[in-house]
């Protein structure tokens, strides 16, 4: 039997393709959805009270003009037209990127929602999917060469961090190693486990086998942009808060699914406000990442969303916590002149 070559080790470019994917769930489960680093609350603080919802939440938008839609806080459908009655309706809906049945099945249970999604001539999604882009998101990811993860965060930290991405994500530390901060943050605040089959995943799906137009809210550039941006200092706080409370980050997901399925988009917020509440740097570099990944964005969806508008039709899906609140979509497309009513 000949001798075996031996083995030679996998190259940086090898060893990050297989986790592109992974990184880029990442950005869609931080970014569609909101925060996960709610789980950093107080244990008493991890339960919000949920605010009651109308007996008629149709009726009740309904009846306000359109500039003065209160914030959203409860309601995942929303149905978008012109105050005038004119086109036909459009339709926005609030996603939670993460592998659960439940969710899923609402596409079915749902009756308003099946016939909202059904009967769309166009799907908006934030991105659709791209060879091209998963390049691109991999090689954002990357420090400069010759900088490392662990020269950033000090040795303790670095040391935390790389052991949690090599022994719940199975990312080599030499890989891990050259993760930008917020790249690290992104990984650490997904379920510590394989990924199936997501909700948004499922709603692109059941429009490819329509035969249904689709179409991107936001380019790469755009979502990569509003990370990298984010001041070094923010961003390795960010970091260190979730590695040195990754257990109860991993615990707070079925309660997140819980405010969801219970379309509590005041719970959902409140649950991404991050802890210690005394601690005055974390909440700053909370508060510039939502800033960053939700404000600012939703004010680009709303000018993006302009001319479908016009048309109808458009089933819009995206972050739950794009919803909320009046800096959300709703609320925006109501001071757009919209007539904006919340459906379930």
């Amino acid at each position: 039997m000949p001798a075996l070559p031996p083995r030679q080790p996998p190259s940086p470019a090898a060893l990050l393709r297989p986790i592109a994917t992974r990184l880029r769930a990442g950005l869609r489960w931080l970014g569609w959805l909101g925060l996960v680093a709610g789980s950093l609350l107080p244990a008493q603080a991890q339960t919000p009270a949920h605010a009651p919802a109308a007996s008629s939440p149709v009726a009740a938008a309904a009846a306000l003009a359109p500039a003065e839609l209160p914030p959203a806080e409860q309601g995942l459908l929303w149905r978008v037209q012109a105050a005038e009655g004119q086109g036909a309706p459009s339709f926005l809906y609030g996603t939670l990127h993460i592998d659960d049945r439940r969710l899923i099945a609402r596409l079915d249970q749902l009756p308003p929602l099946r016939d909202a999604l059904d009967g769309a001539r166009l799907l908006m999604l934030e991105l659709l999917p791209s060879a091209d882009d998963a390049r691109a998101f991999q090689q954002a990811t990357q420090l400069p060469a010759g900088e490392s993860l662990q020269a950033l965060t000090g040795p303790a930290l670095g040391q935390t961090v790389i052991g949690l991405l090599r022994d719940r994500y199975g990312i080599p530390p030499e890989a891990a190693s050259r993760f930008k901060p917020w790249a690290a943050y992104l990984f650490l605040n997904q379920p510590a486990r394989p990924i199936g089959e997501i909700l948004d995943r499922a709603i692109l799906a059941r429009a490819q086998r329509a035969g249904r137009p689709l179409a991107a809210l936001e380019t790469l550039d755009q979502q990569l942009g509003a990370l990298d941006g984010l001041p070094m200092p923010q961003q390795l706080k960010l970091l260190e808060s979730v590695a040195l409370r990754h257990d109860r980050t991993q615990a707070a997901i079925e309660g997140l699914i819980q405010l969801y399925l219970e379309e509590d988009l005041n719970g959902l917020a409140d649950l991404q406000q991050p802890g210690p509440r005394d601690d005055a740097e974390l909440a700053a570099a909370h508060a510039a990442l939502v800033e960053r990944l939700v404000t600012q964005r939703n004010h680009g969806m709303v000018r993006n969303l302009a001319a479908e508008l016009k048309t109808g039709g458009v089933f819009v899906a995206v972050g739950a916590l794009h919803l909320w609140g009046d800096q959300g979509l709703p609320a925006l497309l109501a001071r757009e002149g919209w007539s904006v009513q919340r459906v379930r």
